[in-house]
C-alpha cells in the first residue's frame, strides 16, 4: 500500500515517503506541480531584486553628483573669493596710487608740481593705514616704493619699507620663497649703498647660496646675483675677489651668449668699471672701446645700452686724468640721452652733472658752472635738493666755485651737503665721508689747517668704524689728516697717521709722499731721504707695469 500510495505521490508530482524530504525537494516537487506560479514569483523577486539595485546605483549616483556639486561650488566660491580679494588688492592698490597723484588743495602743499619724493611719502604713509588688513599687498607696495626711494638715494626712507616687506613675506611665504629672496637682495642694495658693506655681503651671498642651489652656479639670476656681490667685495677693498667674480661671468656669458648679446656686453661693461676704480685705465678703456664697436656694429649705439656704455668710457678717461676727451664724449652723449629717455629723466640728468664735473677739471669754468646750474635747477624740481642727485650736483657746483675762487660759496655749499646728507642717511656711508672730504680739501687749499683737522680727525674715526682698512677713501682721510698735522708742526701725531697707513697694504704712494714732506718739514733729512727711495721704487714699479711690453 506504501508503495501504491508512493508511485501515486510521484505521478501526482507529490514528495515520496519512501525517501528522506528535504526543503530543495519539495520545492522542486511543488515547481513540477505549479511551473507557471513559481516562474511567475521567481519574475517577481528578480525584478523586486534590479530595482533594489537600481535603485541603490542611483542613489549613489545621486550622492556623488551632490558631492560634485558641492565641490564644484565650493571650488566656484573660492575662485570667486579669490576674484574678490585680487580685485580689492587691485583697488587699494589703484586708490593708493590715484591718491598720490590727486591735485589737492594748494594749502595742503602739493599741487600738480609735486616733487616724486613728496608724492612717494604720501604714499608710504597710507600703507599702514589703508592696506593693514592685506598683508602681502602691503609687502608688495612696500617693496615697489622702497626700491624707488633706494633709486633715488633716499636710504632712510627707504630702509623700513625694504624691512617691512621683507619680513612679512618671510611670515607669509617663508624664506625661502621667491618674493622673500627678492626682498632681501633689495635689503642687500640698501646696505651697500649706505656703506654697510658687511651686511650687504651677508644678504648678497645668502641669495646667492639659494639661486646656486635652485637653479645652478651659472644660471643668469645666479650670475646677477654674484655681481652685485662683486660690487660691494671691490668697495670692501677686495678688488682680486671682485675682478674674479666679473671675470668668470663674463666668461660664462661669452660662451653661452656670445659676445653681442646684451647681458653679455652689460657684465664686461660691470668689469671695465671695476677695472677703472683699481686704477687700471688702459685695460678699462680698451674693454669700454671694444663694447662700443661692438655696439656700433650691431647698429645699437644709440640705445640705452650703447648710450651707457659710452657714458662708461667717459667716466674712464675722466678716472684716467683726461677730463678734456672725457668731456667731448659727454657733449656728445648727453642730447642722446635726453632724446631717449627725456630732458629731465635722471639717466641724463646724472650725466650732465658729470659732464660740468669734467668741464670744471678741464678747465672750462664757465661752461661747467652754467651746465651745473641748468642741471641743479632740473634735479630740485624734480627729486629735490636733498635726493643724492640733488647732493651730487651741488658738490661739483662746489669744486667749480672753489675752482672759481668762490671759497665762501663752495663752504657754504658743501656744510650745507654734509649736513642734509647725515640727516637723511646718517654718518656711516659713503656720500657723507666724501662730502666731509671734499670740505676738508677746500679747507687745505686755503690753507686752513685747523679748520681742515677739526674736520677730518672725528671723520677719520667714523669711517674706521665701519670701512676696512685698505678702502681708497679711509685711506684718503690718513693721508690729509697726517698732511694737517705736519702743517701744524704736530708731527708725533702726523707721523703716528702716516705710518699706521703706510703699513697697510698695498703701498701708498700718496703716503710715502706725506711722510717725505713731514720729515722734511720735522728736520729729519735722512728718514725724508729713506722715504724718498721708497717712493721712487713704488713709482719705478708703477711705471714698469704700465709699460707696453709689459
Amino acid at each position: 500500500q506504501a508503495l501504491a500510495d508512493d508511485i501515486e505521490r510521484w505521478q501526482t508530482g507529490y514528495p515520496i515517503l519512501a525517501r528522506p524530504s528535504t526543503r530543495w525537494y519539495r520545492l522542486r516537487k511543488s515547481i513540477q506541480r505549479h511551473p507557471i506560479a513559481h516562474a511567475a514569483a521567481a519574475g517577481f523577486v528578480l525584478s523586486i531584486s534590479t530595482l533594489s539595485i537600481w535603485l541603490a546605483f542611483m542613489w549613489r549616483r545621486a550622492i556623488d553628483s551632490e558631492a560634485l556639486a558641492a565641490q564644484n561650488l565650493g571650488a566656484a566660491r573660492t575662485a570667486e573669493s579669490a576674484a574678490q580679494d585680487r580685485s580689492a588688492e587691485a583697488e587699494a592698490a589703484s586708490g593708493l596710487v590715484e591718491q598720490m597723484f590727486l591735485t589737492p588743495d594748494p594749502y595742503e602743499g602739493r599741487g600738480r608740481d609735486a616733487r616724486v619724493i613728496d608724492l612717494l611719502d604720501s604714499a608710504s604713509e597710507r600703507i599702514e593705514t589703508e592696506l593693514g588688513e592685506k598683508p602681502a599687498l602691503a609687502a608688495r607696495m612696500q617693496s615697489v616704493l622702497g626700491r624707488t626711494y633706494l633709486q633715488l638715494y633716499a636710504l632712510t626712507r627707504a630702509e623700513p619699507l625694504l624691512h617691512g616687506a621683507y619680513e612679512t613675506r618671510c611670515r607669509l611665504l617663508g624664506e625661502d620663497h621667491p618674493d622673500a629672496r627678492v626682498s632681501l637682495a633689495d635689503l642687500a642694495e640698501l646696505y651697500y649703498r649706505s656703506g654697510r658693506l658687511t651686511e650687504a655681503e651677508e644678504a648678497y651671498r645668502s641669495v646667492l647660496a639659494a639661486l646656486s642651489v635652485q637653479h645652478g652656479p651659472d644660471d643668469d639670476r645666479t650670475l646677477s646675483v654674484a655681481q652685485d656681490l662683486a660690487n660691494v667685495l671691490a668697495d670692501a677693498a677686495r678688488p682680486e675677489e671682485a675682478r674674479t667674480i666679473y671675470e668668470r661671468a663674463r666668461e660664462i656669458r661669452l660662451r653661452t651668449l656670445g659676445e653681442e648679446h646684451e647681458k653679455t656686453i652689460t657684465t664686461g661693461f660691470n668689469l671695465a668699471l671695476l677695472l677703472s676704480q683699481l686704477r687700471e685705465d688702459d685695460e678699462a678703456i680698451a674693454l669700454l672701446e671694444s663694447l662700443d664697436s661692438i655696439l656700433q656694429r650691431k647698429g645699437e649705439a644709440d640705445t640705452a645700452v650703447g648710450l651707457e656704455v659710452r657714458g662708461g668710457l667717459a667716466n674712464a678717461y675722466g678716472t684716467a686724468g683726461d677730463w678734456e676727451h672725457a668731456a667731448e664724449i659727454l657733449l656728445d652723449l648727453v642730447p642722446g640721452l635726453e632724446q631717449l629717455f627725456g630732458a629731465d629723466s635722471g639717466k641724463a640728468l646724472t650725466y650732465k652733472s658729470a659732464l660740468g664735473r669734467y668741464l670744471a677739471q678741464a678747465g672750462r669754468l664757465e661752461e661747467a658752472e652754467a651746465v651745473l646750474d641748468e642741471t641743479k635747477l632740473a634735479v630740485d624740481e624734480l627729486f629735490g635738493p636733498e635726493s643724492q642727485l640733488g647732493r651730487t650736483t651741488r658738490a661739483d657746483l662746489a669744486s667749480v666755485y672753489r675752482r672759481n675762487g668762490r671759497f665762501e660759496d663752495a663752504e657754504r655749499m658743501l656744510r650745507e651737503l654734509l649736513d642734509a646728507e647725515v640727516r637723511t642717511n646718517g654718518d656711516h656711508q659713503f656720500g657723507a665721508l666724501t662730502l666731509a672730504s671734499n670740505l676738508a680739501r677746500l679747507y687745505i687749499s686755503r690753507a686752513m689747517w685747523r679748520e681742515a683737522q677739526e674736520v677730518l680727525a672725528p671723520w677719520l674715526e667714523t669711517a674706521g668704524e665701519f670701512m676696512p682698512p685698505a678702502n681708497p677713501l679711509l685711506r684718503s682721510f690718513r693721508t690729509d689728516l697726517g698732511q694737517v698735522l705736519t702743517a701744524l708742526d704736530r708731527f708725533e701725531e702726523a707721523e703716528t697717521v702716516l705710518v699706521a697707513d703706510e703699513q697697510i697694504a698695498p703701498p701708498w704712494k700718496d703716503t710715502l709722499a706725506r711722510l717725505v714732506q713731514l720729515y722734511g718739514r720735522w728736520g729729519k733729512p735722512e728718514l725724508a731721504q729713506q722715504w724718498t727711495e721708497r717712493l721712487r721704487e713704488l713709482e719705478a714699479r708703477a711705471r714698469e707695469a704700465a709699460s707696453p711690453e709689459r
